[in-house]
């Protein structure tokens, strides 16, 4: 079958007319007399690299001459051996003698450097596997450049074979290649979500490494979002969809194929659940295909957990799997069957499938949806201008209503309520706090001076409120509580201990669902009896699980979570008069970035948000005596991912910025956008990244220890450490003095300093002393001359205290500065701050107590941090461009 299948592939392409691929980047031109590459099976793997073979073949650079190039790349990189060898490039294994780690190091050889065409290529790997932090992609570490000005490549170093060296040894048991395609398709599934197309999935390209993960590799002729077509499409025969062959547009679905062709090699023959599968993903035309990876990947899950599950003789399996294949069909997985059914003139009823509708179209972000009862509209968030507005909408279509048109402050976070006539929502005006409106916008009225995410009770008679705000599930500023209460007397009473957040009435009112960090900091579902009392625990593990609903039944625990590799709407069977789960989580959609979610009281028509954020790191020139911007912003970075925070080097020659997604990874970057570099990659999360006073390292906080502490790196990546041993405590937000001989950390109950010039193991916290009983300071900046502190006051229940506060390291007082806002900066003259309101950024006068206007969030967008350079003349920001739509889902 196997045999079959890739001869008639073959013969597809010599009748397909002209066309081109590449075997290591040389490239050969496909007609009637098909030219098969020197590897003999179309592959561009690095093949072993021996003298005879050297002596050999034509355009293999010479050893010698390049590990001399390859030794110029600097003191940095040490070769320790040879890898393998192709038309674009050499591969040596080396060690990275800054952070003590193994790499690989892929260099362009001298021939192909003046070439354009080549250098593109080898660049285009490094942007596209570089945007893509991902446990299934090929990690690149760094690009660079010899004094020669040879390209070279830094990634990661993998131990084990590819899957084309394991297939030499003959096709694989179904439960191996299920698991080799599922982590395949989770890679791919994260870059089509990035709109990239990587072109050339194949054995040769798939590294099995040794602790059993797979990895991607050659992004070399991966397609990137915005680039267009140009010259002759790319790929390897065998392992291209028929249009990819013919010439034709390749997309995502062509991705699909080639997996496809791989999973057909490791399993020439199928169990039928796979075939079923294998007949959707190699369907000659791509409409017939899963759009993408992101839906391929529930099917094959499925598919993979039987394999995994089923220790039974032969007979009893193809039972099992003729199961799987039925479920599959109903599921939607037989759709490409059913639609050949018709197509072929047999008449079959299509099967019931679920129905997917954006419901806005508009620039910007939509945000925190809320369905009516009746499914018929819908309330939500998005901003105009700098502030948050509610709107109105029909899902049936129609022009959306401004609920509040002429409110000064931002509205958000809207709750229908159980009967459909009156909407709660968190509101900026008169101080801030929750506040209930009727549907139409009429009749607002303040419930509470605080809170966040209000839930509605099942009789419409009590709200529930957490101290925190939630709109991005990987910001969390602060321990929070969630109280009842009261609309008629406002009487309020908190409902549970420990962190949580968004909280959501069960259907009955015997249980609240919400979600808090755990002590590791994971994100964890719990569930509390509505009257207080015992927490249960709904999901583990260290997926992002956030923003859980009830089901209108009480039958099922709605919520978004990452755990696919994406976020995504996922649910779970519980019982809601115990808590207790009654079986494992289950995927509810798979476009990706699916979050804050909300359903009708039938159960049949839930509203989510998309959102399709990202950062881009800007600088604009700042004039610190007016206070005003002289300049247009200027783009330093522009990323994939999302930039939480973000530091300028005290010598102004580097920029140093934490990620929050995909991964909570630190990196670097000089203002010119020139010389990033990755300094930390992995599962830990690293932030709020501070460089010292000196420039030479760089502290933040981690959970690398198992649990939050301080810790610093050297600019360069090297000589991780701990700050200080702590036992009995978390610590969080380092702040250098500026002598650097001390720093000060926020341990949730107060900040505190540790001194530094003690050696680690004898560093101990000093508390400030309270602010009041049971409140606390967390600061976030210090002044240059030592003498304050700025930053915020919490109360006893974690509530942010409005405004900016001093605290005086001479006095050990507290003073405050603003009435409002928060986040404040220094600058150097120790006497202005800049802080931000809202989506305001303001420069405040302490001597004078005055504040004026700096810059205001452009529209669509939001700024998540900001820093200054040495002299306060250039204003570094991390901005992101926000797009996200409201869909509607309805379960036929």
């Amino acid at each position: 079958m196997k045999s079959f299948f890739f001869i008639g592939h073959l013969l597809q392409l010599m009748l397909s007319g002209p066309c081109y691929y590449y075997s290591m980047g040389t490239e050969h031109k496909a007609s009637r007399e098909l030219e098969i590459p020197s590897a003999g099976d179309g592959s561009s793997a690095w093949v072993p690299v021996t003298e005879e073979r050297m002596a050999g073949e034509e355009g293999l650079e010479d050893l010698s001459s390049l590990a001399e190039t390859a030794g110029s790349a600097g003191p940095r990189y040490r070769l320790l051996g040879l890898i393998g060898s192709g038309g674009m490039g050499i591969v040596y294994r080396a060690e990275d003698t800054l952070l003590g780690r193994t790499v690989a190091l892929k260099f362009l050889p001298p021939t192909l450097t003046p070439n354009p065409q080549a250098k593109a290529r080898f660049l285009n790997e490094a942007r596209a596997a570089s945007a893509l932090d991902h446990p299934n992609i090929c990690t690149v570490y760094e690009v660079g450049e010899t004094a020669e000005r040879q390209l070279f490549l830094a990634t990661a170093y993998y131990e084990g074979e590819t899957l084309k060296q394991r297939l030499e040894r003959g096709p694989l048991p179904v439960a191996e290649a299920l698991d080799i395609s599922l982590q395949v398709a989770r890679g791919l599934a994260k870059a089509h979500h990035h709109g990239i197309v990587h072109r050339d999935i194949k054995p040769a390209n798939l590294m099995l490494t040794s602790d059993g993960l797979v990895k991607i590799l050659d992004f070399g002729i991966a397609r990137l979002p915005g680039q267009t077509p140009s010259g002759p499409p790319l790929g390897t025969p065998g392992y291209m969809a028929p249009e990819q062959a013919r010439c034709g547009e390749v997309d995502a679905r062509s991705d699909v194929w080639s997996l496809g062709a791989v999973l057909r090699e490791m399993l020439p023959d199928a169990p039928p659940g796979v075939e079923a599968l294998l007949s959707r993903m190699l369907a000659e035309e791509p409409a017939d295909r899963y759009p993408d990876a992101v839906a391929l990947l529930p099917d094959l899950s499925a598919l993979e957990r039987a394999a995994a599950a089923d220790p039974r003789p032969a007979r009893r399996r193809l039972l099992v799997w003729v199961a799987v294949l039925v479920t599959l069909v109903l599921a939607g997985g037989g759709f490409w069957l059913f639609r050949n059914a018709h197509r072929s003139g047999t008449v079959e009823p299509e099967p019931s499938q679920p129905t997917l509708n954006r419901l806005t179209d508009l620039p910007g972000k939509g945000w925190f949806p809320s369905l009516s009862p009746d499914g018929n509209f819908f309330v939500y968030a998005r901003k105009v201008g700098d502030r948050s507005h509610l709107f109105l909408q029909q899902v049936g279509g129609g022009r959306a209503l401004d609920l509040l048109p002429n409110s000064f402050e931002g509205d958000s976070q809207p709750a229908v309520s159980p009967d459909g006539h009156q909407i709660a929502f968190r509101s900026e005006r008169e101080g801030g706090g929750i506040f209930v409106m009727g549907l139409m916008g009429e009749s607002v009225r303040r419930v509470t001076d605080f809170g966040f995410n209000p839930a509605w009770s099942p009789d419409g008679k009590e709200i529930l409120c957490a101290t925190e705000g939630i709109d991005n599930s990987l910001v969390r500023r602060h321990p929070s509580q969630i109280y009842r209460v009261d609309l008629a007397t406002g009487r309020r009473r908190p409902i549970q201990k420990g962190d949580a957040v968004q909280p959501s009435w069960s259907p009955n009112g015997l249980r609240i669902a919400y979600w808090g960090l755990s002590s590791s900091g994971q994100r964890i579902i719990w569930t509390v009896p509505a009257g207080g009392g015992e927490a249960v625990q709904v999901t583990e593990g260290t997926s992002i699980d956030w923003n859980p609903v009830w089901s209108p039944d009480g039958r099922y625990l709605y919520f978004a979570s990452d755990r696919s590799g994406v976020t995504n709407l996922w649910r779970l069977p519980i019982d809601e008069r115990s808590g207790h789960v009654l079986g494992k989580p289950e995927p509810v959609t798979t476009s990706g970035q699916a979050s804050m979610l909300s359903l009708s009281r039938d159960g049949r028509h839930i509203v989510y948000t998309s959102d399709e954020t990202r950062t881009v790191l800007e600088k604009v020139a700042f004039d610190p005596i007016s206070g005003a911007v002289t300049g247009p912003p200027v783009t330093i970075v522009q990323t994939a991912s999302l930039i939480a925070t973000l530091d300028a080097s005290r010598d102004g020659r580097w920029l140093v910025y934490q990620t929050s997604v995909p991964q909570e990874d630190l990196f670097v970057v000089h203002p010119d956008g020139t010389g990033l570099r990755r300094l930390t990659d992995d599962k830990f999360k690293d932030r709020l990244p501070r460089w010292s006073p000196d420039g030479t390292h760089i502290a933040f906080y981690s959970n690398r220890g198992g649990k939050y502490e301080i810790w610093t790196l050297r600019a360069d990546g090297s000589q991780l450490e701990r700050s200080a041993v702590l036992p009995d405590r978390r610590a969080y937000h380092p702040i250098w003095s500026p002598d650097g001989h001390r720093m000060a950390c926020d341990l949730r109950e107060n900040e505190a300093l540790i001194d530094l010039t003690r050696p680690v193991a004898e560093r101990r916290p000093l508390l400030f002393p309270p602010p009041g009983r049971g409140m606390g300071f967390s600061a976030s900046s210090w002044s240059a001359d030592g003498r304050w502190l700025a930053g915020a006051l919490h109360q006893p229940d974690g509530q942010q205290v409005p405004g900016v506060f001093l605290y005086s390291l001479a006095d050990h007082g507290y003073r405050r500065a603003t009435e409002r806002g928060e986040g404040a900066t220094w600058l150097s003259d120790s006497r202005h701050l800049l802080y931000w309101d809202g989506g305001t950024l303001f420069l405040y006068d302490v001597l004078r107590r005055t504040s004026r206007q700096v810059l205001t969030t452009p529209p669509g967008s939001e700024y998540n941090d900001f820093s200054l350079s040495p002299d306060d003349r250039v204003l570094y920001l991390a901005r992101d461009s926000e797009q996200g739509d409201i869909w509607l889902l309805t379960l036929n």
